[in-house]
């Protein structure tokens, strides 16, 4: 009985320390892993500073997502699209107190991030916590995962220089097409009615008055035809997303000026709106 129940307070003692040892043990870093994981983390403040998308290229996964502060995720492709497009540019990107845990062939990189941007709202600065996470494959260390989390309101900076007249800016000319596609007067084109139209295809077609627009629904492709080079090319919506430059999806709009405009992504319809607002103040 003894015997027993020495053998049992053994078992137990060595069960108490390998639980010690899983919750409360450090986990073993390679100091070269470390090493090589800050270097990568450097070669990502690079390129995003100078727009170096072959570099990040070489350092994303294949398999890399990065989620964005308003929850949109995106792809290897996309993220690199987007910083190819230019229309978000880092002017300072300080990755703060990086702390680096390395678990076997994986890794996770968390820290706070200050950084200052320009785009055609102007000049700003905001800071974000970020969790990077790498996996080591062939050797190597990638980027797989990438989250940031912005806090605190983006704050203009003062005496930087006033808004560029981008893409979104160039954008804002008001309705579609001029000239009615049905109306006429003396044989002459009539101007549209700003506030008579019907979105036709994706985009808004514009009329002179209301009866237009059922004469037009009878025959759309006719009254299409008949319409100026110039109104015929207004009224085809953007096919291609105006910052990353990949297709875009139909459930990713927003209404400007009188015209329809689309994005591959929900962040994209986002960042477009931010900027059409701080230009609107």
């Amino acid at each position: 009985m003894r015997r027993l129940l020495f053998v049992f307070l053994i078992a137990l003692s060595f069960a108490i320390a390998a639980q010690g040892q899983t919750s409360t043990g450090k986990v073993r870093t390679s100091r070269a892993d470390t090493d090589a994981i800050l270097r990568a983390e450097k070669v990502y403040t690079e390129g995003l500073l100078h727009g170096d998308v072959a570099a990040l290229s070489r350092l994303f996964s294949d398999d890399y997502v990065v989620t964005k502060n308003h929850g949109e995720l995106w792809d290897k492709a996309t993220h690199l699209a987007f910083v190819k497009s230019g229309a978000h540019k880092f002017l300072k990107l300080d990755f703060q107190d990086p702390n680096v845990r390395v678990y076997g062939a994986s890794a996770v990189v968390t820290g706070r991030l200050n950084h200052q941007f320009r785009d055609d709202a102007g000049e700003f600065t905001g800071q974000s916590r970020y969790t990077h996470v790498y996996a080591k494959r062939n050797g190597q260390w990638y980027m797989t995962t990438n989250h940031f989390n912005r806090f605190g309101p983006q704050v203009p900076v003062p005496g930087s220089a006033p808004p560029s007249e981008g893409k979104t800016a160039k954008a804002l000319e008001g309705v579609t097409n001029k000239y009615c596609p049905i109306a006429s007067k003396n044989g002459a084109r009539v101007s549209v009615n700003p506030r008579i139209r019907t979105e036709y295809k994706g985009q808004y077609i514009y009329f002179a008055n209301e009866p237009a627009i059922k004469i037009f629904e009878a025959d759309p492709e006719g009254a299409i035809a008949r319409m100026s080079a110039e109104d015929q090319a207004a009224i085809k919506h953007n096919e291609t997303c105006p910052y990353t430059g990949l297709k875009v999806e139909s459930t990713h709009r927003t209404e400007s000026e009188g015209k329809l405009f689309y994005f591959c992504c929900a962040h994209c319809k986002w960042e477009f709106e931010r900027i059409l607002s701080a230009q609107q103040r």
